[in-house]
């Protein structure tokens, strides 16, 4: 009987008010493989362009799992309220294109990525480029951290699919 591979893509989403990152990983049996990267940049205020964007990038690459990061709160509420009004946008696409939603912390990335929830953005890098390979024309800080949490959701979910089954 041969052996079952399984493939998914997954799109991680690192979102923000001037630039989102995206990064598109593919999972086949248990292997990572790097599919693209890079940033949507909204050219006008609101919420239509981001969402359009990622709906073409669901479009080219047939998703089922979008993972995004959870907005935390820092010292500038503002831009955090912003950026939620953006990742709500984003999140409300994925869901009308019938794609499963994981929501990751930063704290759960760096965990699920280097054993340490407080990792530093360096060793993050560092992981995402070992697990993908090296990414030369990846430059992008957003699109890296939007991979790492592709990968980091996408364990999520399985580790999450293995507990309820």
């Amino acid at each position: 009987m041969p052996i079952s591979k399984t493939k998914t893509i997954v799109i991680g989403i690192d979102p923000g008010t001037k630039r989102i990152g995206f990064g598109v990983i593919e999972i086949i049996s248990k292997r990572i493989e790097f599919v693209d990267a890079g940033l949507l940049k909204p050219k006008t205020e609101g919420f239509t362009e981001p969402a359009r964007e990622l709906c073409l990038l669901i479009k080219k690459y047939r998703p089922s799992i979008l993972c995004i990061e959870k907005v935390y709160f820092s010292k500038n509420v503002r831009s955090a309220i912003s950026v939620s009004e953006i990742k709500g946008a984003l999140t409300l696409e994925a869901e009308k294109q019938n794609l499963k939603i994981v929501e990751i912390s930063p704290t759960e990335a760096k965990s699920a990525l280097t054993g340490y929830g407080q990792a530093d953005k360096t060793s993050v890098r560092k992981m995402v480029f070992r697990l993908l390979g090296e990414q030369r024309d990846l430059k992008s800080k957003d699109a890296i951290d939007a991979l790492a949490i592709a990968i980091a959701g996408e364990m999520k979910n399985r580790t999450e699919e293995l507990i309820r089954s």
